[in-house]
């Protein structure tokens, strides 16, 4: 029998969240290094698609950041750096990845929509987000959740694997 030694590797991160795909990319680890002394490890499996909406939702952080006042051309003001870097530690963790907007009243929306269904998820700094879900009977429901990792991961999870 022969005996096999795991491989060894090293890899270099930068500041802010560096994700580690092993396999075929549906097990990550996730860095993320606020400074030289506190770095933060999660382990997640994600499909390649979620993978894929991921970078495409953190390249998209990068570019609201880069907004000015008035970027809609209607005096809406540019992003709170605050709220932009929470959403990045947000977007780095959840385990389903919605779609990102801007919003011209400063916060970000999270979306999905799935077999003519919606849900709608609002972002500001305040403790409180606000969900709109329209469902398969195109009624609305609006509720109120606290504005963490946590409550917004598990209502896009609630949504994603209701059977519609």
């Amino acid at each position: 029998m022969k005996t096999l030694s795991p491989e060894i590797k090293f890899y270099s991160i930068q500041q802010g969240t560096n994700d580690i795909y092993m396999g075929e990319k549906t097990n990550c680890l996730q860095f993320t290094l606020k400074s030289p002394n506190n770095i933060y490890i999660s382990v997640y499996s994600s499909s390649d698609e979620d993978i894929q909406k991921r970078y495409i939702n953190l390249k998209r952080i990068k570019e609201i950041k880069q907004l000015k006042d008035n970027w809609d051309g209607y005096d809406a003001k540019a992003f709170s750096a605050d709220l932009l870097n929470y959403m990045e530690k947000m977007i780095g963790q959840l385990e389903v990845q919605p779609n990102l907007f801007p919003l011209s009243d400063g916060a970000i929306q999270l979306e999905m929509h799935r077999n003519g269904c919606a849900i709608e998820i609002e972002i500001n700094e305040d403790e409180i987000a606000l969900v709109n879900i329209v469902d398969e009977n195109n009624k609305e429901i609006t509720k109120k959740i606290t504005n963490d990792f946590l409550s917004v991961n598990e209502e896009l999870k609630k949504f994603y694997a209701h059977k519609f």
